[in-house]
């Protein structure tokens, strides 16, 4: 099992479960960490077989590796990345050879090159489990020595060089109808066995459909069917490692909502409706996702027991009251990327629906809030045109897609000027 040990001023575990996710300071990343020094969306990891690379997720994201500045490097157990004012320390139960230092790609030693691929060992675990133990190595092609026509006329010469083209152009024609002529099925199956260690797992799912179209041998077939089916699931995980990194990520953000507002005292209603409210977003975004893995079922009903948990404190059947307004605004303001546009829709729900209750209380924090809101998005666009500025134009735009998603209607003229000078400044720079 690979994993991060990380330090961004909080020391934490992420263990390794994706084949890819990402690394940043935004909601986004799959590892979030606490540090404005990096970017939203910082660096990239990804696991080829028993490589794990990691690399840069934008061409201004900048990190080292051991105190080397770094764009791509293929890690190594013991390997620190730093970016920021944070650190990850890579580590591997099965640690792969540490390349030469100062080399970011891996190298393996001169005699492994002349003898076999470097990923022979698992290639053929792979062959036993999925084929049985049926093996067909592949055979390379031998090349043919060409003998140069001797004495020929230079008429005789340039027709035989057109026979030859016009030959070479049906061959090729021919191969592409069928790019697996001649090869057999069991080959086909090696084949495509080889590509999925190598990571291309659409171009072996291919090889396996042209082999399934030709296979006649009964169990050469349900050899193909099963190592497609798997390539397939795997295909699909990988396509949904995002997403499952974000549905974490969320996770974790709705335990920490609890350790801080209802671990003293579990019967604050206000609290418990936002975690259940919280819960209830979470399954209804990553429920289905997460139910198609079976590592990741236990993260459904994770989220269920906290439903499960405060349910009856929350009381979602009933309407929010002042205290429960103001609670909800006053959180939403105060998280790192403060959300104004939801907290004003709270409080504007509220007064719409509070009859004879007393609102002065929201009304006067609604007031607060629009003109706190006022002040603070002054602040961040006088950030983001100096963002501009320095030519940190990934973190500009995803700080202002943020802004536009969450800001109050009335920001949206000041917030649109931005927009252009952003786009004036990505135009002049393409």
């Amino acid at each position: 099992m690979a994993r991060l040990l990380i330090d961004d001023g909080a020391r934490r575990v992420y263990e390794i479960l994706d084949d890819e996710f990402t690394v940043g300071r935004g909601d986004d990343s799959g590892v979030r960490l606490r540090d404005d020094q990096i970017e939203a969306v910082h660096l990239r990891l990804s696991r080829r077989g028993l490589a794990f690379r990691v690399a840069a997720a934008t061409p201004t994201a900048k990190f080292t590796i051991n105190g080397e500045p770094g764009q791509k490097h293929t890690l190594c157990h013991g390997d620190r990345i730093e970016i920021g004012s944070s650190s990850l320390l890579f580590e591997n139960d099965e640690p792969a050879e540490r390349p030469p230092a100062g080399d970011t790609k891996r190298r393996l030693p001169a005699a492994r090159r002349e003898t076999e691929p470097a990923a022979a060992k698992s290639f053929a675990e792979l062959a036993e489990e999925v084929s049985g133990g049926l093996g067909v190595p592949l055979q390379p092609a031998r090349k043919r020595a060409r003998s140069k026509p001797a004495g020929l006329p230079p008429v005789l010469r340039v027709s035989a060089i057109v026979l030859a083209s016009a030959i070479g152009v049906v061959v090729i024609a021919f191969i592409v109808k069928d790019s697996h002529f001649g090869e057999s099925d069991a080959a086909l199956l090696n084949l495509a066995q080889h590509q999925a260690e190598q990571g291309q797992l659409d171009r072996a799912i291919g090889t396996l459909d042209k082999a399934l179209e030709r296979a006649t041998d009964e169990s050469i077939r349900g050899n193909i069917e099963t190592l497609s089916d798997t390539l397939r699931k795997r295909l699909e995980r990988s396509s949904d490692a995002t997403a499952l990194a974000n549905a974490a990520t969320v996770l974790r953000g709705i335990e920490e909502f609890e350790r801080v507002y209802l671990k003293k005292d579990p019967s604050q209603r206000g609290p418990a409706r936002e975690l259940v409210r919280k819960s209830r977003r979470w399954l209804a975004d990553y429920a289905k996702l997460c139910g198609k893995y079976e590592d990741r079922a236990e993260l459904v009903a994770t989220v269920e027991g906290e439903i499960a948990k405060y349910q009856e404190v929350a009381l979602l059947s009933e309407p929010d009251t002042a205290a429960d307004a103001l609670f909800a605004a006053n959180y939403l303001v105060h998280l790192k990327h403060r959300r104004y546009r939801e907290a004003i829709a709270r409080l504007d729900a509220f007064l719409a629906n509070a009859g004879d209750t007393d609102t002065s209380e929201v009304e006067e924090l609604q007031a607060k809030l629009r003109e706190e809101g006022q002040d603070w998005v002054e602040m961040i666009l006088r950030r983001l045109r100096r963002m501009i500025q320095l030519g940190s134009l990934t973190d500009a735009r995803s700080d202002l897609e943020f802004i536009e998603a969450e800001g109050l209607p009335e920001w949206s003229s000041k917030i649109a000027e931005v927009r252009q000078e952003l786009e004036r400044e990505q135009a002049r720079q393409r």
